[in-house]
């Protein structure tokens, strides 16, 4: 039980076993004694908003004796209008037919809020108008502890939602337009749903408006390219500090006909001593600067900084990893004149199978990358063997198996983003067990592997070899299906025939 609840009951139950069912000089007096001890505001009032009685606590807030605001009426007394202000608690109260009412209400002009309570009391006036018993509370400190935490909570879940954003398989900007909508969602921040991310892109010292908001064609327009130092964004940037206006000031250089009147927030988006970008949020013309609104977006920023900067480490790391995949793809075609491009081939049917299945784009990447190299492990085998144009020998049969092992050695240590060196490992096993070289079965085989099991047979079947012409399309199609479930995985199987069939896939160096 709080404490205005405690000193609510103590007060009325010494106004019932008075005994008195009337307003007069004796309750009055009784009262005095103990209510001018408490250290909030207490006051009975009749129906018609006049004060009966005031303790010391609500005369000194006002500033006079207490007696002097006896038969005054309370609006004017306590809140200095004419008539009941909006959601009046003795209104309410009236309204209900005289039930208890506690209302928390803010008091802009001092910026407190206090915790208001209209109580029925038994007694009533001599002219027959019921008395309430009227306790105010000042709960500013509690509200100022709840706000706290509900801004530190709502910081906590933003940035927690970006983060998990940041895990899933979306484009940058497609996450960055998600930070900006989700940001002009929160309820406490004093913002207009109007605002915009900037990066610096492939321009040194210059941001381009990336994401944004119910921004105009003007401003869209205007703001497109922005160099460091230039209006507020680029000051933010080239300074690496929160830029805030309350209106179009002189650092607001922007402008253009029928511009609508607005305040600023321009948070740089940094790591360290390197600006990334800037995020852009607008606030109503005369907002004042708010030290937990700029923290809030302060904490946006800075978790986006280390999201934009891990983005663009890896698509740096991938574009290496492309660069070396390539290199060893080329120099394992180089030595094998009648596979050439048979990686390639294999790769965009593998490609194309996966995406029909449904794999994430994420998924799709190590797919193309896996199968452009998934002969890899040629590279230890004799070229004479590798070009012999007639069948091979079971010894050479078995050497030439050892490929996939050569392969996962050479690539098990390197760290890529996708399990390349299992998918390759895997690509010659079989649904059944019957595959190699570890005898695996459908449950232990990655689905990648799977899908690039079915396009090595097809496009190897199909092609030429040195010691057979190529089987054409339709053999490599009616040998995966006569194999659906026992050797190759069924979905795969359906897909790539699927595929053949509708003429949604052909290989583009040569016809089918």
């Amino acid at each position: 039980m709080s404490e205005q609840a405690i000193f609510r009951d103590i007060i009325l139950s010494f106004v019932k076993e008075s005994g008195a069912g009337v307003w007069g000089e004796e309750i009055e007096s009784s009262l005095r004694t103990f209510v001018d001890a408490v250290p909030f505001y207490v006051f009975f009032v009749d129906e018609g908003h006049r004060i009966l009685f005031a303790n010391k606590a609500t005369a000194q807030a006002l500033g006079v004796d207490p007696k002097t605001v006896i038969g005054e009426y309370c609006p004017k007394a306590i809140h200095g209008i004419s008539n009941p202000f909006p959601g009046c608690p003795l209104e309410e109260a009236l309204e209900h037919g005289g039930r208890d009412t506690e209302k928390e209400l803010f008091e802009p002009s001092g910026s407190f809020w206090f915790l208001s309570g209209i109580y029925a009391t038994p007694l009533k006036t001599r002219t027959g108008q019921a008395v309430f018993l009227h306790l105010t509370r000042d709960i500013t400190a509690k509200k100022n502890v709840e706000d706290r935490l509900r801004r530190q909570s709502d910081t906590q879940n933003v940035v927690g939602q970006i983060l998990r954003m940041s895990l899933e398989n979306i484009p940058l900007e497609t996450l960055l337009q998600r930070v900006i909508d989700l940001v002009l969602t929160i309820p406490w921040l004093a913002f207009e749903s109007r605002g915009a991310i900037l990066l610096v892109g492939d321009e040194p010292n210059a941001l381009d408006l990336k994401v944004w908001s119910r921004l105009d064609e003007a401003i869209r327009q205007a703001c497109r390219r922005v160099p460091f130092g230039r209006c507020m964004c680029g000051l933010a940037a080239s300074t690496r500090t929160v830029q805030f206006s309350s209106d179009l000031d002189d650092r607001h250089i922007v402008r253009y006909p029928g511009i609508i009147p607005h305040g600023h927030y321009c948070v740089p988006i940094a790591v360290k001593d390197v600006t990334l970008g800037v995020l852009n949020i607008y606030t109503r013309p005369g907002h004042s600067r708010i030290p937990a609104e700029e923290e809030f977006l302060l904490a946006v920023a800075n978790v986006l900084a280390g999201v934009i900067e891990h983005r663009r480490a890896e698509d740096r790391e991938r574009a290496a990893i492309l660069g070396v995949l390539e290199a060893v793809e080329a120099t394992t075609e180089s030595r094998d004149p009648y596979t050439a491009g048979h990686q390639k081939r294999a790769a965009a049917l593998a490609v194309a199978i996966g995406r029909e299945i449904g794999l994430s784009r994420e998924g799709l990447e190590g797919l193309r990358f896996a199968a452009s190299i998934h002969d890899i492990g040629k590279i230890g085998i004799p070229v004479e063997i590798l070009s012999k144009p007639v069948r091979l020998t079971e010894t050479e049969r078995l050497y030439i198996q050892t490929h996939v092992q050569t392969a996962f050695d050479i690539l098990r240590n390197i760290r890529f983003p996708w399990p390349i060196a299992e998918i390759i490992y895997q690509h010659h096993e079989r649904m059944d067990g019957s595959g190699y070289p570890r005898k695996l079965s459908g449950p232990d085989l990655l689905i990648e592997a799977r899908i690039l099991a079915v396009a090595d047979v097809v496009e190897a079947m199909s092609s030429d070899r040195p010691y057979r012409p190529g089987l054409g399309i339709e053999a490599a199609l009616k040998h995966i299906v006569e194999n659906k479930g026992v050797a190759f995985d069924e979905e795969a199987v359906d897909v790539c025939l699927k595929l053949f069939r509708e003429r949604r896939f052909v290989w583009e160096d040569r016809p089918l």
